[in-house]
């Protein structure tokens, strides 16, 4: 198996390492939970916590498509330093892994890293064809001195918090509910592109972007923030393939209000507050025009009664 790890700071030797496993798509608030009680064991105890998740998402090469993910992993080391633990292990989940059996599997991650205790949640499985349960891995565990401990699944009004149930809300284009689950708003990052230019030639200039991973989004028109450097801007969105002109690639165009003249920028940040509509395509561009003229009209009433907007948190 291939392991990476990486410290957030010299590893010291001469302390014993608090592991805890997942996928942890989304850093919710069970996730946010899990990793406190972690810190906080990690604190109490002068041990390291290191946070242990795979790459790809295991769903994207067990269901044979790629997964819909909520945080991309180049984002995940941020989200563990500001949860306050010490590192992280990134694994490789390859066909080698998906064959290996939860003794082995415990086994190469222990030789990796050797630690003192494990922190997993109460559905954890592991292991060809999931067969390591958590009566399995306490067995293996105290083969190697290793504590393990389970952490309960964190609810919201009797609901299981859970990244599908994330995807879902995001995907149906619940922001708000999505951001009760999350503790956040959802938003992404995405590198500027020189487009066609044609929206400008309609008179609805862009910036548009290529989402850098399969978001769990439909396609449509979203009302949205823009993040650009400090500076924030209220636009309306197109997410999709631009049916009209049949565009061959998926982008994000977004069309800033209320300014002529579109900002210099390479990068920048979008959080999507509402959905609007599903994409379509238009029998001609002025119809196309006519219906982006409203689409507008009703993300700047939107603005106009939601003074109090959600904040970007990285």
């Amino acid at each position: 198996m291939k392991f990476f790890t990486s410290w957030f700071q010299k590893f010291d030797k001469s302390k014993s390492v608090i592991v805890t496993i997942g996928n942890f798509d989304g850093f919710h608030k069970g996730h946010e939970k899990l990793l406190q009680v972690v810190r906080k064991d990690s604190a109490e105890n002068n041990k390291q916590g290191l946070v242990v998740f795979f790459d790809p998402h295991p769903r994207s090469i067990l269901g044979g498509t790629p997964l819909a993910r909520i945080t991309p992993f180049e984002e995940y080391p941020q989200y563990i330093k500001k949860a306050g633990l010490h590192g992280y292990m990134k694994i490789d989940f390859n066909q080698q892994l998906i064959q290996s059996s939860p003794e082995q599997f415990f086994t190469e991650l222990y030789q990796a890293v050797p630690f003192s205790k494990i922190w997993i949640g109460e559905d954890f499985y592991f292991g060809k064809d999931r067969s390591g349960n958590i009566a399995f891995l306490k067995q293996i565990a105290q083969k190697h001195n290793v504590d393990v401990s389970v952490f309960p699944n964190y609810k919201l009004s009797k609901y299981k918090v859970s990244s599908s149930t994330i995807r879902s809300l995001l995907a149906e284009g619940k922001f708000k509910e999505a951001a009760n689950n999350l503790g956040r708003y959802w938003h992404f990052e995405g590198v500027v592109e020189n487009g066609e230019q044609l929206a400008r030639k309609l008179g609805f200039p862009t910036l548009n972007l290529e989402i850098p991973f399969r978001t769990p989004l439909s396609y449509g028109v979203y009302i949205a923030l823009i993040q650009i450097e400090s500076n924030m801007y209220q636009a309306v969105c197109n997410f999709g393939m631009k049916p009209t002109i049949q565009y061959k690639k998926i982008l994000w165009e977004s069309h800033i209000l209320n300014y002529t003249k579109l900002p210099e920028v390479q990068k920048m940040k979008i959080m999507p507050l509402a959905f609007l509509r599903k994409e379509k395509k238009f029998e001609s561009l002025e119809l196309l025009k006519e219906q982006i003229v409203k689409d507008k009209e009703q993300a700047q009433l939107y603005f106009h009664e939601n003074k109090k907007l959600p904040q970007f948190t990285y």
